[in-house]
């Protein structure tokens, strides 16, 4: 046989072709003719839970390793972290955690911790940092009469280390620091006898976190937000006389996030525990807040939200058809494209103050600590985060895992019962115009 080109559809039988038969075979060397793979291929579905878990912990964030009912803590830090401009701040702070007072030492803790889950996705063991909590706030060393560390409720581990934060530097054209500036808004309350009308004052006061009151009627968050700042008190009048007063508050300025507490732990003194309110109250995953505000306020957002509502209605109309879209293509059996990989990456940092601005009186959801349990010493806690790509992840302690949908983090409500995940507190970031 001579050279020549041996086409697909070659007759065989006209080649001549006899019992070994040698060949040399010419053609381009393009690319390399495989290997076969040294190691067999393990589907998602064939692995044990811990390779699931170690292939889960590659591409998410580091979790944090509980150390005896510490989830009260790891949940709340996680929680902390979506706000990426906090961190940014921190970094900053040059205190030593072994010089310097008590409070000093504990915000570098904070720091050296925060830091350390930004460079890894292994699970990290926060024991230095829980060792300073625990000498600079005794309440947290706690113990059973069995020895074991008690359960803290997370609400009061989030206060006492925004309490240490009065340690961080002021940001540059600026009077404060960055806890301030990102979390705290003003309000206008006015408090007024209920038996003399005359007698009533007016004040502004500063606040970092608004609470959402729980009674039988409350259904929604925005319910129970104007219940707290509708209510009334007793305090004693001029002439020193025990007086109702009414107190109405609105927001006069908005922070840039918005931290909210669902009020769901009620001191019962016979039982002594912090019993918990697990009525169902729906929170949206964008807030708006235009009704709290002053009318002053209100006036100054009318001219964004115009805007903004026109950019969600522009959003939310290119979202049903899209669903409609795959929809009609199920229907006529084509099947859907893969999506690719979000690469988006995270946004630049700023710690420019004038950029921590919401002039529309609205947020979108970016973080939930949530309560197992019937009363705040007992039960779990974990921690809800959105990311930068719009993914939402779950934080159970070192374990983090993606949240398949916003319907799972809506179904946190509470309509579960005391046996299901209920949000205790959450947090909202300002919207923007795009």
């Amino acid at each position: 046989m001579k050279g020549g080109i041996l086409k697909d559809d070659a007759d065989w039988k006209q080649l001549g072709i006899k019992d070994g038969h040698k060949f040399m075979m010419i053609g381009s060397a393009e690319s390399e003719i495989p290997t076969a793979p040294t190691t067999k291929t393990t589907f998602v579905e064939d692995m044990t839970a811990d390779q699931a878990q170690a292939m889960s912990q590659a591409q998410y964030p580091a979790g944090l390793l509980n150390l005896g009912n510490t989830c009260y803590m790891n949940s709340t830090i996680q929680f902390m972290k979506a706000a990426p401009e906090l961190h940014e701040a921190i970094k900053k702070f040059s205190g030593s955690p072994l010089t310097g007072d008590d409070s000093q030492q504990l915000t570098a803790r904070f720091r050296d911790l925060l830091n350390l889950i930004a460079m890894t996705n292994e699970p990290i063991s926060p024991d230095l940092f829980l060792a300073r909590l625990r000498t600079v706030n005794p309440q947290f060393n706690e113990k059973t009469q069995q020895g074991v560390y008690m359960q803290q409720d997370a609400e009061e581990f989030h206060s006492t280390i925004v309490q240490n934060l009065n340690q961080l530097p002021k940001l540059e054209g600026s009077d404060k620091n960055v806890y301030p500036l990102l979390f705290g808004g003003t309000l206008s309350t006015e408090l007024t006898n209920k038996a003399d009308a005359t007698d009533k004052t007016v004040t502004s006061t500063p606040f970092n976190k608004l609470s959402c009151h729980i009674s039988a009627q409350t259904n929604f968050l925005l319910d129970g937000l104007k219940t707290g700042l509708d209510e009334t008190v007793s305090k004693k009048d001029a002439a020193g006389v025990e007086a109702q007063y009414s107190k109405k508050s609105v927001v006069e300025t908005l922070p840039y996030y918005l931290n909210i507490q669902f009020v769901r732990f009620l001191w019962k003194s016979k039982a002594g525990v912090k019993a918990k309110i697990v009525r169902p109250v729906e929170f949206p995953m964008t807030l708006d807040v235009y009704d709290l505000c002053s009318t002053q306020l209100k006036e100054q957002l009318a001219p964004k939200r115009k805007r903004i509502m026109e950019i969600e209605d522009k959003k939310q109309a290119e979202e049903a058809k899209r669903k409609r879209e795959e929809k009609d293509a199920k229907k006529d059996g084509k099947k859907e494209e893969p999506k690719e990989e979000s690469k988006k990456e995270a946004p630049p940092v700023s710690l420019n103050p004038s950029d921590y601005v919401n002039d529309t009186g609205m947020y979108e959801l970016v973080a939930l600590v949530t309560h197992r349990g019937r009363d705040a010493d007992s039960g779990h806690y974990v921690g809800w985060v959105k990311d930068h790509k719009g993914q939402w992840l779950r934080y159970d302690d070192d374990v983090v895992t993606a949240v398949n949908s916003e319907d799972e983090i809506k179904k946190l409500s509470g309509k579960g019962g005391a046996d299901a995940h209920i949000a205790y507190f959450c947090l909202y970031k300002s919207k923007k115009i795009e």
